[in-house]
Formats: C-alpha cells, structure tokens, sequence
C-alpha cells in the first residue's frame, strides 16, 4: 500500500516496475491493437469495487460543466441554495434529450481544488439519479511544493468533504497533464514532468490518511499526439491510480480537416503507450467529442461509438459537450451537439454496450 512506503522509494519501485512492462506479441504496431483479444485483456484488467471494471461494456460518462473558470460569479449555483436545482436541471436536460442517464457526470471543469471548494449538493444530486461523479481535481500550486507538504491543509480540506459523501466518486487529479499548448487554462501546461509523480503520490498519501481514498477511485489523465509531450517524462507509479485515460477530439479548423476517431486513438498514441505501460490498468476516455463546426459530426459520432466497442482496454467514455471560450483554434471548441449529431449521439449510446446510470448503495 501506499501509506507503507516512503514517497521517493514507492515512486522508485513503481516507475521501474513501468519500465520492465512488454505486452510483447498483443500489440505488433499503430494498427494491430485493434486485434487485441478481448477475453485475454479482460483476464489482465484490475478492478476496482467501487467502479468494477465491466468485462463486456463500457460506462458512458458525460462531462458537461455546469460553470467553467469563474467561480465567484457562479458561486450561489455551485455551492449555494440553488446548486441542488442547478444540477437537477443539468440531468434532467439529459435525460429529456437522449432517453437515459449516463454512468458517469462530470458537472465541474476547474474548480475542484481551489480553497475548500467540493461539489457536495452536486454529488448528492448524481448519487440520488444513480450517477456516479467524476471530479477534477484541479490544483494550481507548483509540483514540488505540493509534493513537499506545503499545501496539505487545502488537501485535507478537500478530503474531509470528500469524506461527507458516502457513495464512490471517479477523481482526476491534473487533468490532462502532459498537455504542451500554451493556449490551455491548465496552470501546469507546458511544465515538465518534474515532481509530478511526488505529487500526485502526496496528495494520495494525504487522502489516504483522513480516509477520503475509500471508495474514491483514481485517474491518470494524460494528452497525446502534437499537443503533448513525451509521455514518459509523466509516468506514474501503478499503484498510485486505477484507472488510465486521456482526450479525443475531431477539431476540424485546428487540424485543417477531420479525423476519424480511429485514426486520432491510434495516431495520438495514448492508447498503446498505455497498454504497454500499464497493462492492468482499464483505459478511459476523459475527454472526448467533434468539433461542431465539422461537416460529419453525426456520422463522426456514430463511428466513434461503434470503434470504442474495438478497443477492448476502453471501459469508459466520458463525452465532452461544452464551450471552452477564447483560446487557441476556440472555433473548434463549441463542441455543443447539433441536431443531426444530437440525433447520433441518442442513437449510438442507446447501444446496451454503453451501461448507464443505476442505483447503487452507499459504501461507507
């Protein structure tokens, strides 16, 4: 476990046990993974219980936000009287538009981890419809200051109303970690890996500790392909997450053209850095979706969905439908579901391979 090992030993061991890993003959190159046998890939996979690995089937997530980077303006929706309504609204949308709920509902892009600032109501809300959150952590502070314990108070904070909650959540520290585009919100875009494996394992140490790693499942979200750097600098220790994911999209403007969803999953390389780094390790889409400015958005969908069911490491798929204001290529951003792709997306993630909300006890 964690708590047993010094944090430089426990980073030390994990990232040589990433180093020895070859899934040799399961992945032959770029197109081969495609041919990967699912029966084989199931038997490898860990499992966590609060969000079971499913053997044949993927949890379809939504992300959503509620609010983007603002969070004073929006505060009373957030965590004020009218958050509960707030995220009601949100679900209730949903379901009126496409005829379920999903598995899985990231409502917060980058609040999670200012102050003391937790979604509870929001949760609450998620919990009550059978929806599992997913949460982002977003910590600004420097890697190696947080590695060395200067921000555990705001981490313990986080924890101790994580700890109020008592059905499993889906936490992603530094999302998209590896990203290099200077245009991103991401405070740590562009920074080296550098510490941050120290970090992350800290702020598990502290979690783990106060009790707030109960039931709380853990995500290693990375970027590939042009907008990322070399994966390797961002390895983490296996033992510090569950599950490992990263982001998909068809921006048509920005990349002059669109891209199938296949070509992106084996192009960007994500997928099979993954599976040879961590070959236990589920994989998740945390982030994925077309621009709405592409031609083919529906049928670009509908391909989408239908591929995931080739990939038999892909057990989640989280849908980004959102805005992300002005930034690099930020035409491509408005990746809000036009009709014709809306029409997609009701039709492909009717498909019973992609679970669904459902109503779970508490844990704890």
């Amino acid at each position: 476990m964690i708590q047993t090992l010094s944090r430089r030993n426990f980073i030390k061991l994990g990232l040589k046990a990433t180093a020895l890993v070859s899934i040799g003959s399961q992945i032959g190159g770029c197109g081969a993974v495609i041919f990967e046998n699912r029966e084989e890939i199931n038997a490898q996979l860990e499992s966590h219980p609060a969000v079971p690995t499913p053997a044949n089937g993927c949890y379809l997530g939504k992300f959503s936000p509620v609010v983007q980077h603002s969070l004073g303006p929006y505060r009373e929706r957030i965590l004020g009287n009218l958050s509960k309504k707030t995220m009601e609204s949100e679900i209730d949308s949903y379901e009126g538009r496409f005829g379920h709920r999903p598995a899985l509902y990231c409502p917060i892009d980058t609040h999670v981890g200012y102050e003391d600032f937790f979604p509870l109501k929001f949760c609450e809300v998620m919990a009550s419809k059978g929806i599992i959150p997913l949460l982002r952590y977003y910590i600004t502070f420097g890697f190696r200051d947080t590695a060395n314990g200067k921000h555990d108070d705001i981490i313990k904070k986080i924890g101790d109303n994580r700890c109020k909650f008592p059905y499993p959540i889906v936490l992603v520290p530094y999302p998209e970690i590896s990203i290099k585009k200077k245009s991103s919100g991401h405070p740590w875009r562009g920074k080296s890996g550098e510490w941050f494996a120290e970090a992350y394992v800290h702020i598990r140490e502290v979690l783990d500790a106060i009790g707030a790693s109960q039931n709380t499942v853990y995500g290693f979200h990375v970027m590939g392909g042009v907008s990322a750097q070399n994966l390797n600098q961002f390895a983490l220790p296996p033992e510090a997450f569950d599950w490992f994911g990263y982001s998909i999209y068809n921006s048509t403007k920005c990349a002059g053209g669109d891209i199938s969803f296949w070509q992106l999953v084996e192009g960007q390389n994500p997928y099979i850095w993954g599976a040879r780094k961590y070959p236990t390790k589920p994989q998740a889409l945390f982030e994925f979706g077309t621009s709405s400015l592409s031609g083919v958005a529906g049928s670009w969908i509908r391909d989408a969905f239908a591929t995931i069911k080739r990939y038999p490491r892909i057990k989640m798929a989280m849908y980004w439908e959102t805005p992300l204001g002005n930034r690099e290529c930020s035409e491509d951003t408005y990746l809000f579901l036009n009709p014709k792709a809306e029409q997609a997306y009701r039709e492909a993630t009717s498909d019973s391979y992609y679970l669904k909300a459902k109503t779970f006890k508490k844990i704890r």
